[in-house]
């Protein structure tokens, strides 16, 4: 079984690197219909996606580096509080609202959030 180290999109071109230096490439109508077992890092910045951030991330247990930054998302972001190993969080230049959920604040190894310039997005960071 390949184990998805980097996953990049672009449209709807879904291009991953295995752990064996494999690339892969598919066609794809939503980031919603992809189910991997093992992505450490899952990157689809800078692609003017519009739509929510999708309950089904967090199935993604094995992420650690998420970049879901410079897009169009809104909406809240949803309890994310299976991604144990999350490291780096990039949520920035989206829509957001909401508050921040406070499953995100029990991701121990997290050591980057970056939500800066949602607008509608608050919430308090703990001390």
């Amino acid at each position: 079984m390949a184990h998805f180290h980097r996953i990049f999109i672009t449209g709807t071109t879904y291009r991953w690197v295995s752990s064996n230096a494999e690339v892969y490439e598919i066609l794809y109508d939503d980031v919603v219909t992809i189910m991997f077992i093992y992505v450490k890092v899952l990157d689809i910045s800078f692609n003017q996606l519009t739509g929510t951030l999708p309950p089904t991330l967090s199935l993604i247990t094995s992420l650690e580096k998420l970049y879901f930054d410079d897009n169009q998302i809104s909406g809240e972001i949803p309890d994310l509080s299976r991604l144990t190993k999350m490291v780096h969080m990039y949520l920035g230049w989206n829509s957001l609202s909401g508050l921040l959920p406070q499953s995100v604040w029990g991701l121990s190894n997290l050591v980057t959030l970056s939500v800066f310039d949602n607008v509608d997005l608050g919430g308090t960071i703990p001390e």
